[in-house]
């Protein structure tokens, strides 16, 4: 038997309810449209970037120039 390893482009376009279990590995970029649920924790290894603000280490910034970045509580919570 010849062994070897082969590369080629796959599309699967699926419509309902995809369930994965175990691991997944993503490598390259990844593109998600309409929302997400999320149980459980999200551990990011570098930083997360959103639309114009950026999460990295222990820093929290905006990623336009000479934008202000605002945290706000909601009803009577406090920003501490």
């Amino acid at each position: 038997m010849k062994s070897g390893f082969s590369s080629f482009n796959l599309l699967i376009i699926a419509t309902g309810t995809i369930t994965q279990v175990g691991n997944v590995t993503q490598t390259g970029d990844y593109t998600q449209t309409g929302n997400v649920g999320l149980t459980g924790n999200l551990t990011v290894s570098s930083y997360a970037q959103f639309t114009n603000i950026r999460v990295d280490s222990n820093e929290v910034k905006t990623t336009l120039t000479n934008t202000d970045l605002s945290l706000q509580a909601n009803g009577t919570g406090k920003v501490i």
